[in-house]
């Protein structure tokens, strides 16, 4: 592990702990047992700390999407992929995933924008998928929109479960999310 692995792996102990406004810069320090000084070498500013972090996790979430959108699967296949994915990221990057959900807010713009914007387009890549499986037949006719959120609120409370439940197993956690939500999407033949 590099020391900007430590860094990171410190950083986000503490946001998870503290909170994003909470933790500061003399706490990372500590926690490090480094003067405050060394820290920008890893980042500019405590904003940009956050603006990083969530950028990876958001890259890597868009990254996997894109992977389910461009294979060659029905609409049912992508939410299953849709479904592993959340759990594989989710498993293993609790912390940045949590990022995603409790400390976004804490965006400063332009930034903030711009991260929002990567937001939607994520929620319309997951939309379309539910758009093709009306449209093929293989869904109910459903609003699309509400359907989009409610996959993502029921994919996004993993990170935290995992985290105070680490003997979790994600194979068990992927199987049961599907039967959760694959039977309200599927049509009834």
């Amino acid at each position: 592990m590099t020391k900007r692995d430590v860094f990171q792996k410190k950083a986000l102990q503490l946001i998870h702990q503290k909170g994003f406004k909470a933790m500061t810069m003399r706490d990372l320090a500590t926690e490090m047992s480094c003067d405050i000084k060394n820290l920008y070498n890893y980042t500019k500013s405590k904003n940009a700390l956050l603006e990083n972090l969530l950028q990876e996790i958001s890259e890597a979430f868009h990254q996997g999407m894109d992977k389910v959108l461009n294979a060659n699967l029905t609409p049912t296949q992508q939410i299953e992929e849709l479904i592993r994915l959340h759990v594989t990221l989710s498993f293993e990057k609790p912390l940045n995933v949590g990022l995603l959900s409790n400390e976004s807010r804490n965006l400063s713009e332009p930034y903030l924008g711009k991260f929002n914007k990567q937001r939607q387009a994520y929620e319309d890549k997951v939309e379309s998928i539910i758009s093709a499986g009306i449209k093929n037949g293989e869904f109910r006719k459903l609003q699309t929109a509400i359907v989009t959120q409610s996959i993502l609120g029921s994919l996004r409370w993993l990170y935290n479960y995992y985290y105070q439940n680490d003997k979790l197993n994600p194979f068990d956690t992927i199987e049961e999310l599907k039967k959760m939500i694959l039977p309200g999407l599927q049509r009834e033949l």
